[in-house]
C-alpha cells in the first residue's frame, strides 16, 4: 500500500511539473510609438543635423552622433564589399518611407508608421533600399520618433536626421 501511495504521489508531482505554462515569445508584430504631444503643441526636437555615418559604425539619434553598442539605434553593417544593411539596434525600429519630401514629414506622421525590427537592404545591388533621397522613420531605443534621409549613398552614408521628443 505504501508503494502504491508513493507511485501516485510521484506521478502527481511529475504531472504538475509538466503543466508549467510555456514562456510567451516576443511579438513579431510591428509596434508604433504612442503620441506624447508637447504642452505648446509644437514638435520638440531632441537632435537634428547632417553627418556621415561611416561603414560599420553605430549611430544614436538622441545625441546625433556615433554610439557605443549599448546606446546605438542603428548600425551601418558592411558584410562585404557588396552587401550592406541598416540594422536597428537595442530595440529601435525602422519604417521605410521611400522618396518623399523630408521637410513635410512631421512627428505625428512618424507616429502613424508601422515600425519593424527588420534591417533595410543597402547592398550595392539592384535590391538597395537606401538610395539618395530615401526617407526612413525611426523609433529609437528610447521610443523617440525620428526621421532620416539618405543624402549620399556609399560605403559611408551621408544622412540628415531629426529626432523628436
Amino acid at each position: 500500500m505504501a508503494q502504491l501511495a508513493a507511485i501516485l504521489i510521484g506521478a502527481a508531482c511529475a504531472s504538475a511539473t509538466n503543466e508549467i505554462p510555456p514562456t510567451p515569445e516576443a511579438s513579431a508584430v510591428p509596434v508604433s510609438a504612442l503620441p506624447n504631444p508637447s504642452p505648446t503643441g509644437r514638435d520638440v526636437i531632441l537632435s537634428s543635423g547632417k553627418t556621415v555615418l561611416r561603414g560599420t559604425f553605430l549611430f544614436d539619434f538622441e545625441t546625433g552622433g556615433n554610439a557605443k553598442a549599448t546606446t546605438a539605434d542603428v548600425w551601418w553593417e558592411q558584410v562585404d564589399s557588396t552587401r550592406r544593411y541598416l540594422v536597428p539596434e537595442n530595440g529601435a525600429r525602422l519604417a521605410l518611407m521611400g522618396s518623399i519630401p523630408f521637410e513635410n514629414v512631421k512627428r505625428l506622421d512618424l507616429l502613424q508608421l508601422q515600425f519593424t525590427v527588420d534591417k533595410l537592404d543597402g547592398s550595392n545591388t539592384s535590391t538597395n533600399q537606401l538610395l539618395a533621397g530615401t526617407v526612413i522613420g525611426v523609433l529609437t531605443r528610447n521610443q523617440h520618433p525620428a526621421k532620416l534621409r539618405i543624402e549620399q549613398y556609399g560605403y559611408d552614408l551621408t544622412i540628415s536626421w531629426v529626432t523628436y521628443e
